[in-house]
Parts: C-alpha cells; sequence; structure tokens
C-alpha cells in the first residue's frame, strides 16, 4: 500500500469513528450496486477530478475512493494530492476487497433502507407475499399487477416476469394508468426488501381502494425459488394522464391528511448529536425535476459554524435529485439514502423524521 492507500479494517474504522467523511464509489453506474460502502456516493472515475469539488465543500475533508480493483482508484488520490486534495485515500483493494469473505453486517449502502423499511413495515404491519403463493395466484388465473420500484436501468436488468416499471418516486403519480380497475391486486416488488415496503406502505397510506402487498425479498426470492427472472424494457410507464393526475392529487391529500409538517429543524435534545464547528450543513431538495419549483440541480454554500483553521474557502456544491427511488448526496458524512414519494408527501417526510435517531442507532451498532 501507498501513503494514499488505506486497508478494508482502517476504512471500516472510519466508517464508524464519528468523524467528517466523503466515500465516493468511482466504478460505472452499469455495476453499481448494493455492495458499495456505507455512506458510498457513486461518481465515476472520470468525473472525480472535475466533480469533487461540488460533493466535497473543503479540501481538507477525510475522502476515501472505492474502485472495481484496477487500481483508478490510487491514481486519482495521487493526483488529487497533488492538486490540493491532501485528505483523499484509495480503498486498497477497492470494491472487491471490501466484500471478499464479507460477513452479514458489512456496513454497505444498503444497510440504513434494510432498517429504515422494516422500521414502517413492523410499525404499519405492511401486507407481505410469498414468491411461492405469488406464482399460485397469477397461475389460477388472479387479477395481479406486479409493480417493480428500482429504477428502469435495475428493472431492464431483471425483474419478476409481467413486471411493470414504476420506480418508487412515481408510484402514486403513475398508479392509475399501471392499475385502471379497483379489483386489481397489487403486488410491489425491488430486489430485495427496502423499496417494495416503502413502495407498498406509500400506496396503503395515500388509501388507494386495491389490495396492496409487497413481494417478500423480490427478485432474489425469485431466483432463489428456482425460477427464472425476466430482462429488459419490457413494460415501463408512461406519461400520466389526465385522469392519473387526479387521482394522485385526491389520493396525495389522503396521504397528508392526518400529518403536521416540522417547518423548522429543533435543537438538538440534551445528549443528542450535534454539529461540530466546521461542519457544513446540507440542504436537500427531494423533488423531482417536473415539480413546480423544483430544485434538482443546484448550488449552495454550507454554512459554516466558527473554525480557527480552515486553509481554503468552500467549494460549492451539488444537490442532485433524481426521479429513482433512492437519492444519494455525496458529502461529509452523507445522509443515509432514503426513498421519497413523487408527490412529496408531509406524512412520509414525518414518519421518515421521527426513524431517523433509531435508524442511526442501529447503524452505529452494526458499524
Amino acid at each position: 500500500m501507498t501513503q494514499k492507500t488505506i486497508s478494508r479494517e482502517t476504512f471500516r474504522n472510519w466508517l464508524g469513528d464519528g468523524e467528517e467523511l466523503v466515500v465516493f464509489d468511482i466504478r460505472d453506474p452499469a455495476v453499481v450496486g448494493y455492495v458499495s460502502p456505507l455512506f458510498a456516493t457513486n461518481l465515476p472515475a472520470e468525473f472525480v477530478e472535475s466533480e469533487i469539488g461540488r460533493f466535497v465543500p473543503r479540501t481538507v475533508v477525510r475522502t476515501v475512493l472505492a474502485d472495481g480493483g484496477d487500481g483508478a482508484a490510487a491514481l486519482l488520490a495521487e493526483k488529487l494530492g497533488k492538486a490540493g486534495w491532501a485528505n483523499v485515500f484509495a480503498l486498497d483493494g477497492g470494491i472487491p476487497a471490501w466484500t471478499a469473505g464479507a460477513e452479514a453486517s458489512l456496513p454497505t449502502f444498503d444497510t440504513p433502507g434494510i432498517d429504515f423499511s422494516l422500521a414502517v413495515r413492523d410499525e404499519r404491519n405492511t401486507p407481505v407475499i410469498s414468491v411461492e403463493e405469488l406464482k399460485r395466484r397469477r397461475d389460477a388465473g388472479e387479477d395481479i399487477v406486479v409493480i417493480d420500484t428500482r429504477t428502469v436501468t435495475e428493472f431492464s436488468r431483471d425483474h419478476v416476469p409481467g413486471a411493470v416499471s414504476v420506480p418508487g418516486a412515481e408510484l402514486l403519480l403513475r398508479f392509475k394508468d399501471v392499475v385502471p380497475s379497483e379489483q386489481t391486486k397489487v403486488v410491489v416488488s425491488c430486489a430485495g426488501l427496502p423499496r417494495a415496503i416503502l413502495g407498498a406502505q406509500t400506496l396503503i397510506d395515500a388509501r388507494v381502494p386495491n389490495q396492496v402487498s409487497y413481494l417478500h425479498d423480490g427478485t432474489k426470492a425469485w431466483t432463489g425459488a428456482g425460477l427464472e427472472l425476466e430482462t429488459g424494457r419490457t413494460c415501463v410507464y408512461g406519461e400520466a394522464s389526465p385522469a392519473a393526475l387526479d387521482f394522485a392529487r385526491k389520493h396525495l391529500q389522503a396521504l397528508s391528511a392526518d400529518a403536521v409538517f416540522p417547518r423548522s429543524i429543533s435543537p438538538p435534545p440534551a445528549g443528542g448529536r450535534t454539529i461540530p464547528a466546521g461542519r457544513p450543513i446540507f440542504l436537500m431538495c427531494a423533488r423531482l425535476r417536473s415539480s413546480k419549483g423544483a430544485i434538482s440541480t443546484g448550488r449552495f454554500r454550507p454554512r459554516e459554524a466558527s473554525c480557527s483553521a480552515s486553509p481554503t474557502a468552500p467549494s460549492p456544491f451539488a444537490v442532485r435529485a433524481s426521479s429513482s427511488s433512492t437519492t444519494r448526496l455525496g458529502c461529509g458524512r452523507a445522509p443515509l439514502p432514503i426513498g421519497f414519494s413523487a408527490v412529496a408527501s408531509k406524512s412520509q417526510y414525518c414518519r421518515l423524521i421521527s426513524r431517523l435517531s433509531s435508524c442511526a442507532q442501529s447503524l452505529d451498532e452494526k458499524i
């Protein structure tokens, strides 16, 4: 290892030490998946040098680059070091070394999503259906629609046969076009659990008239049962019809009717976590580009607390919102990956806030 390379053990310690940390998975987006390290943001290698200043507010922030084991991260760390980014390091061996012989508790990108979705499932008693039961009902001719809530790219790679691609952020908006009959049973699927649970519970909380459940373990369970997945863009959502828009507006009101949205962030309770001096505060917009007045890509100056030693002025960074069900932000100690409804419901956001502290505690225990 070089001075700009760290071991798997050191990296894991950094993930749990509570200090400011940025993690970039610099592989091609097509191969990035759930094994990405906790807090990682995908920033392809060819964009790291030009884009790092948009994601990392200060050149002194500790930053780790993880590649596909091809040595690209070490080369970039050396280049960035010469350009003034003194604390950029490469993960020795990249993602292959990170996952080699990995135990079940390895802190990966999907860890907080699983904890959060399971908490929602347990609190709301979200209905579930197994792969075996789904197949039996479909073979019997029951009227069932399977909605895959992953990104279209993931859907194209593989999905439950006959499923319709509707990324989680589009669920309520596109629902009426995909499920025109109130008698149709709806099964929400993803690769595992998080996006299926959150998608199904969002529809239930919006009081859609259909019977809704999530597919336990999604495509993973489908192949585990010895069944073959379908590939390609076989059925993808289209533009929302006027009827779909009216349906979404009506059920959005039901979704947020009993919610009280906090207008400001309250000070942390005694003994709670505070923001250390010099740490930036990040503003995140979770709405879609198509939303009226939405900010899809913006430049903001981090609000800096008093700090006696800051060698460089904070660089502007970008908050990037997408239509996928997960938004990743690559910032110092990056926020948890979280699913958002396309209609940005107040009740979802309130439930999210109420769960963050317990999820953070769970993450600390796992790291």
